[in-house]
């Protein structure tokens, strides 16, 4: 079973065993788990502290970078 860490460049630095998310190969797909995000910028400074609806699009853009690294497609 094969596991790859999911940490794109332009997200906060990664610290100890952390990673924004793994893919885990199951035998004939692939499995794709998050850890849970917050909205926080690269430097580790929280977006938009007094705006929960800017918070909230920023934590999905961030998940959406993370499952575009390992491979997932967004269908519309």
């Amino acid at each position: 079973m094969g596991i790859k860490l999911l940490n794109p460049k332009d997200f906060s630095q990664i610290m100890g065993a952390y990673s924004h998310g793994v893919t885990v190969d199951i035998g004939d797909s692939e499995m794709i788990f998050v850890t849970g995000q917050l909205a926080m910028d690269k430097d580790g400074n929280p977006v938009a502290p007094q705006d929960i609806s800017r918070q909230t699009e920023y934590v999905f853009e961030n998940i959406k970078k993370i499952l575009a690294q390992g491979g997932a497609l967004l269908m519309m």
